[in-house]
C-alpha cells in the first residue's frame, strides 16, 4: 500500500506535525536544521525545505523521522492520536498568520509592479557602500534597491501610491489586503531588494537580503536565513482571506539580452555554447559584471525542478554546455554535495556538456565564485 499519492488521509499534517513538536508555522528543518527553509502547507498537506530538498506529505514526515516505512509509521501515527486525543493542544482558531492562496499574476504584470518598485526604493548610501564594499562598481548598482518600510501606514501609502500610477496588485507576490482593506505591502527587515530576472529579461520575483545586523541570532547559535522572498504567502490572520500571494522558486539570468524579431521577445546572449551555473542572484550578477559571462543562478542548490525547466530553453537558443561554479563548500557540506551530484546528472541528461569550476578558496576567505572573482579582479589586496 502507498501513501505518496493524493488519497486523502483520516489524519491532516498539522496532527502530525504536533505530536511530533514540530511547529505548522515557524520551525527549523528536523533533517539538515535550516532556519526558514522548512515549511508546511496547511492548505496543501505536504511539507518540504528547500536546503536540503526534503520533502513529502504527513506519514512520510512522520517515517522519516522515526525512520520507519511509510507503512509502519501510518499504524504508529493513528495509534498516536488515538493515545494522544483530548490532550494535544488544538490549533487556535485565529492564528498569528493564515495561509494565502492567490494565484499568482502573469510575468508582464510582475514584471511592470517589481520594475516601479525598484525606481522608488532606490539604494541608500549604506547598501551601496556595502554592495562597493562586495565587488560592485558603482555603475553595476542601478538593478537594485532599498527596501525599509517598517509602519503599516507607510507600507499602506506604498502600496496606494502603485495604484495611484495605474499597477494593479493582485496576484503580485508581497502584497496583500489588510483589516482596513487597503491594499498593502508584507513586512520585511530593512535590507536589499535583489530582482529575479527571468529568460526574457522581465523581472519575476525579488528576494531582500536583510541586513546581516538586523538577523535573529537562535538559540543554537546560528543567525536566521539573510534572505527571503518578497511574498505574501502567509498574511495576518485579520487580513481578507486569500488576498494575498506566495512567491515561488524564481531562477535569475544574469547576462546581456538580445531582442529577437522572431520571438519577439529578448533572449539571453550568450558566448562559446556556454551558460556558467551558480547559486543566488547578487552572486550571479556580480561575476557576470566582472566577468562578462552569461550566469544562470538559483535561489538554492535543490530548486532542482525549476533548473531543469530553465536548461530545456537553453538547449533550444543553442546552449551546449553548462559550467557549476556553485560554492566550494560542497567538498565540506553532505547537503550541497548531494545537490550537486542530482545537478550534474540532470545536466547530462538534459544533453548538455558539464564542467565543476574550482577554486582555491584562500582557506574559506573565498568561498564563492563572487569571493574569487572580486577578490582577484577588483579588490585591492597584498599577495600573502
Amino acid at each position: 500500500m502507498g501513501y505518496g499519492g493524493h488519497t486523502p488521509l483520516p489524519f491532516s499534517i498539522e496532527e502530525v506535525a504536533q505530536l511530533n513538536g514540530l511547529n505548522v508555522t515557524r520551525n527549523k528543518c528536523p533533517f539538515c536544521g535550516g532556519r526558514t527553509s522548512f515549511g508546511i502547507s496547511r492548505s496543501k498537506q505536504m511539507w518540504n525545505c528547500m536546503r536540503c530538498g526534503e520533502k513529502g506529505n504527513a506519514i512520510t514526515l512522520h517515517a522519516k523521522l522515526h525512520n520507519m516505512s511509510n507503512s509502519e509509521a501510518y499504524k504508529d501515527i493513528q495509534n498516536s492520536l488515538k493515545n494522544f486525543s483530548g490532550v494535544m493542544t488544538q490549533p487556535s482558531s485565529r492564528p498569528d498568520k493564515a495561509e494565502s492562496m492567490c494565484q499568482i499574476a502573469d510575468i508582464d504584470k510582475r514584471d511592470a509592479v517589481y520594475r516601479a518598485m525598484l525606481e522608488i526604493c532606490k539604494l541608500d548610501d549604506n547598501h551601496k557602500a556595502d554592495m562597493e564594499k562586495r565587488g560592485f562598481l558603482e555603475k553595476e548598482l542601478a538593478a537594485f534597491g532599498t527596501f525599509d518600510i517598517k509602519r503599516d501606514n507607510d507600507r499602506s501609502l506604498f502600496a496606494r501610491n502603485l495604484i495611484k500610477q495605474g499597477f494593479h496588485l493582485e496576484g503580485i507576490p508581497g502584497f496583500y489586503i489588510d483589516s482596513t482593506n487597503s491594499w498593502t505591502t508584507a513586512y520585511s527587515k530593512r535590507g536589499i531588494l535583489v530582482p529575479y530576472v527571468s529568460f526574457d529579461n522581465k523581472v519575476q520575483g525579488l528576494q531582500i537580503r536583510k541586513d546581516t545586523k538586523l538577523l535573529r541570532r537562535f538559540s543554537d547559535g546560528k543567525l536566521e536565513h539573510k534572505y527571503s522572498w518578497f511574498s505574501s504567502g502567509y498574511i495576518p490572520s485579520s487580513a481578507k482571506p486569500d488576498s494575498g500571494t506566495r512567491a515561488t522558486t524564481f531562477v535569475h539570468y544574469a547576462c546581456s539580452f538580445r531582442y529577437s524579431e522572431m520571438k519577439k521577445s529578448y533572449v539571453p546572449e550568450f558566448t562559446d555554447g556556454t551558460f556558467y551555473l551558480t547559486e543566488g542572484a547578487m552572486k550571479a550578477d556580480l561575476v557576470h559584471n566582472i566577468t562578462g559571462r552569461a550566469y544562470i543562478a538559483v535561489p538554492g542548490v535543490n530548486a532542482l525542478p525549476q533548473l531543469e525547466a530553465e536548461l530545456k530553453k537553453l538547449r533550444r537558443i543553442g546552449v551546449r554546455r553548462i559550467i557549476n561554479a556553485y560554492d566550494m563548500d560542497y567538498l565540506t557540506n553532505e547537503h550541497v554535495a548531494e545537490a550537486v551530484g542530482k545537478t550534474e546528472t540532470m545536466i547530462r541528461d538534459e544533453g548538455f556538456e558539464y564542467n565543476r569550476m574550482t577554486w582555491d578558496t584562500k582557506n574559506g576567505i573565498l568561498k564563492g565564485i563572487d569571493d574569487y572573482c572580486a577578490y582577484y579582479y577588483r579588490q585591492n589586496h597584498d599577495e600573502e
